[in-house]
């Protein structure tokens, strides 16, 4: 467990796309001033999983750091208990009932560089806080709701030229993993808790209750037994890479533990050519402040942006 001036950061990449695609990729510089707009009207909401989950955009900073946009979200789940988060540690939770509407929340901070890299799609490097529920499956799918909303509202509304007429258009969001390790790092650096072998089924995918596709996929999961070292790990890897390509499996995933920063897990393709060890992983780090922080923030924490910004430009 991190202690409590302690944070994990995860690393990403934000691309800004143009919906309709014709019009190319979005300056985050016109991106910002949607997201701020929004922000003032106290409109940055999303509403999910059936009405019973919340994500909102509750401060916002694209002044204070020089050439970083800072946020803060929070999200709240009415379906999951609150814990006292000041008693983990002794394990004491609270147990009065929970009352209505009253749910888990949390929040976590965003840092985006404002100068885009110069590469396809013009990505923008950026640090998340890392928050159980506040993953980058709930923050792309967030600012895309916002977004879709500021810019609708707009008066007017921006257009752009296409085929000798003026379109709407919109930005999108897209997000991924900053690939800048790789698992051999990781390795080094941590410990390997569990393998996971995946054979996803060739048959159709199926609804669940939330209309969403499910991929049918066979899995199975080994443990690590002992301390293995590095080379052992390595060639252990590699030899099972190669046994499942050749019995029709897609995927294998490696979990690491890490005593400073939780885990991680990095899927490796079973059908590329190459050294496990060298398969591109996500960048987490551990950054720590003076004072204590709790599980949620009402406004921007200023020694933890800073210390976010630090390690961003490591």
């Amino acid at each position: 467990m991190i202690d409590e001036v302690e944070r994990n950061i995860a690393f990403y990449e934000m691309r800004f796309p143009s919906i309709p695609g014709e019009n190319g990729f979005i300056q985050f510089s016109e991106v910002t001033r949607y997201i701020e707009d929004i922000f003032r009207r106290n409109e940055a909401s999303w509403i999910h999983e059936r009405e019973t989950a919340s994500v909102r955009l509750i401060d916002f900073d694209a002044a204070t750091y020089d050439g970083y946009v800072v946020l803060l979200i929070s999200s709240s789940n009415s379906r999951l208990a609150d814990p006292s988060f000041e008693a983990i540690s002794d394990g004491n939770f609270r147990d009065e009932p929970k009352r209505p509407g009253e749910g888990i929340s949390s929040s976590a901070h965003i840092v985006i560089k404002a100068q885009a890299e110069a590469r396809a799609g013009f990505p923008h490097k950026i640090a998340v806080e890392r928050i159980t529920g506040l993953g980058s499956s709930i923050i792309a799918p967030f600012f895309n709701h916002i977004l879709k909303r500021s810019y609708e509202d707009a008066v007017p509304r921006p257009t752009f030229r296409f085929n000798h007429s003026d379109r709407h258009y919109r930005a999108s969001v897209d997000m991924s993993g900053d690939l800048s390790t790789r698992l051999g790092e990781q390795i080094r650096r941590g410990r390997v808790l569990g393998i996971e072998l995946i054979d996803y089924r060739n048959e159709p995918s199926q609804l669940d209750e939330e209309n969403v596709f499910v991929e049918k996929k066979r899995t199975i999961e080994l443990s690590v037994s002992g301390d293995p070292d590095e080379n052992m790990l390595t060639r252990s890897i590699n030899s099972l890479k190669r046994r499942l390509r050749l019995e029709g499996y897609d995927e294998l995933k490696v979990r690491i533990g890490y005593d400073e920063a939780g885990s991680q897990t990095i899927p490796i393709r079973v059908d590329i050519d190459q050294d496990a060890t060298e398969t591109l992983a996500v960048r987490k780090e551990l950054v720590s402040v003076e004072h204590p922080m709790g599980q949620r923030h009402s406004n921007l924490n200023e020694e933890l942006v800073r210390a976010m910004i630090r390690v961003m430009n490591h």
